[in-house]
């Protein structure tokens, strides 16, 4: 037999029936045991069970108000009539049977035992009910908005925000995403919270200057820098950076009549630049330096660029001899050679940019070790600050050369095995210094990289009149030494 044929559920504590007085009216005329277990459950706000069989009604002389202290009382005193007690069992009133043997005993309390376990069951539904219902309530409440964002990664500015969020989710619940694509973070949350986030992502998404990086790349040979000494009289000269910077100094005092007044980027030391600009010319117009590669990258504030100028070499790793001696099954490795130049510019000021830059060189030496030509790796590191529009002069990466040159008698040299006593040849060794010169110019924040490109070319015309200029004074003095 089934618990539902025996019993009837009554629960107080999920009625919205609320009595104000301490008193319940009750009328004899319509009153029968189960009204009066449902006044009582009200009242007192207990879960009372009674079996369906009962079908007496209660037996009252009048019609009265009853305190509600008593409800219960009366309702035990009918049961009793029916053969019934009520027991209290974890703060449950059950009616429950008067018997007079054991199996009827031991099969209410096994009644019992499966009508406590629905009753959990029960409970556990209502609570898991009560918590969806509370979580449909709370999804209601959240306020969504998308954040596009202008200068910022939407991925770096979700991680950013993670540890807030960790220690905020444990009292508000928030929800955050972000689309690369669109570059915007999505908020889900209360609106007091979105809002509050919304403004600290809005300050993170800051405009961020850029910085416009110009690079030379120059070899300067030792052998033909000398002769340029020689030539204009400037013995202090040397192939490697100092003496580019000892040149650039005499060039800077050297009075030159050129009027800068038109550049519109703001270059505080834009003399020192241009007579700069100005030995370099100087050198490579008496072929004592070569400019290799003059490379230009835009960089964001704070951010590393890179810079990679060179080429990619087969290098043999195996080969193997068949049975005729000839050579088969080679196997070859592909290496990249160059130079690669990291740069990492951060704006200090308006005008002064701290520089971190990084230059590595990779080369192919003559020398061979097991049939193989080895390779040189040369790295640079360092840290400077200059102004805008001031450069960074790096030195320090040599390799020695070996040239060879021919003289010879014309017409003589030609003569059939004669030919040969009226020519000479000689290998001549020099060293070549790898210098790279980086200078930064910091954009205006009202202004583009066009603008800054538009102005550093009239910086290029004022750099050439004023290589110009040089090479005139330069050219007066050779002449007044050889006249005398």
């Amino acid at each position: 037999m089934t618990i539902a044929k025996y019993f009837m559920l009554i629960v107080a504590v999920c009625t919205n029936f609320i009595y104000a007085s301490q008193t319940v009216y009750l009328n004899k005329d319509k009153l029968d045991i189960y009204k009066l277990a449902n006044v009582t459950s009200k009242a007192m706000d207990k879960i009372i069970l009674l079996p369906n069989d009962i079908s007496s009604k209660v037996q009252l002389s009048t019609s009265t108000y009853i305190e509600k202290s008593k409800l219960i009382n009366i309702l035990n005193a009918s049961l009793l009539q029916e053969g019934y007690q009520l027991i209290i069992k974890d703060d449950i009133y059950i009616a429950q049977k008067i018997l007079e043997s054991q199996d009827e005993n031991n099969m209410q309390v096994e009644l019992i035992k499966d009508l406590e376990d629905k009753i959990l069951d029960l409970e556990s539904k209502i609570k898991k009910k009560k918590a969806v219902k509370k979580q449909i309530q709370i999804q209601e409440k959240l306020f969504t908005d998308i954040i596009s964002l202008q200068n910022a990664k939407a991925s770096n500015i979700q991680k950013a925000l993670t540890p807030i969020l960790n220690k905020k989710k444990q009292k508000q619940k928030l929800y955050i995403s972000s689309d690369d694509e669109s570059n915007a973070i999505i908020l889900m949350g209360s609106k007091e919270y979105v809002s509050e986030l919304k403004s600290l992502i809005l300050k993170l998404d800051d405009y961020r200057a850029q910085v416009y990086v110009k690079a030379k790349i120059i070899e300067i040979s030792e052998t033909r820098t000398n002769d340029v000494g020689l030539k204009y009289g400037l013995s202090a000269i040397k192939s490697n950076q100092s003496g580019l910077m000892t040149l650039t100094s005499l060039l800077t005092t050297t009075a030159v009549p050129v009027d800068t007044s038109g550049i519109g980027l703001n270059i505080p030391s834009i003399d020192k630049g241009l007579a700069l600009g100005a030995s370099i010319n100087l050198l490579n117009l008496n072929g004592a330096l070569d400019i290799v590669s003059e490379p230009s990258i835009l960089c964001i504030n704070n951010k590393e660029s890179s810079i990679y100028i060179g080429q990619t070499k087969s290098f043999q790793t195996s080969s193997r001899l068949n049975i005729t001696g000839s050579t088969q099954d080679q196997s070859f490795v592909r290496e990249d050679i160059g130079l690669k130049l990291k740069i990492r510019p951060r704006i200090s000021n308006e005008d002064k940019v701290l520089l971190e830059i990084d230059t590595l060189l990779e080369d192919v030496r003559n020398s061979i070790t097991n049939g193989q030509p080895d390779t040189s790796k040369k790295e640079i590191k360092t840290t400077a600050i200059v102004n805008s529009g001031e450069s960074v002069i790096i030195g320090g990466l040599i390799k020695t050369t070996i040239d060879t040159t021919e003289d010879n008698v014309a017409g003589l040299s030609q003569i059939p095995l004669l030919g040969e006593l009226f020519k000479h040849e000689e290998n001549i060794k020099d060293k070549i210094n790898l210098v790279i010169v980086v200078t930064p110019y910091v954009i205006p924040k009202s202004k583009n990289l066009t603008y800054v490109q538009h102005e550093l070319s009239k910086l290029k015309i004022l750099e050439d009149k004023y290589t110009n200029n040089i090479q005139i004074q330069l050219d007066k003095g050779v002449s007044k030494i050889k006249k005398n």
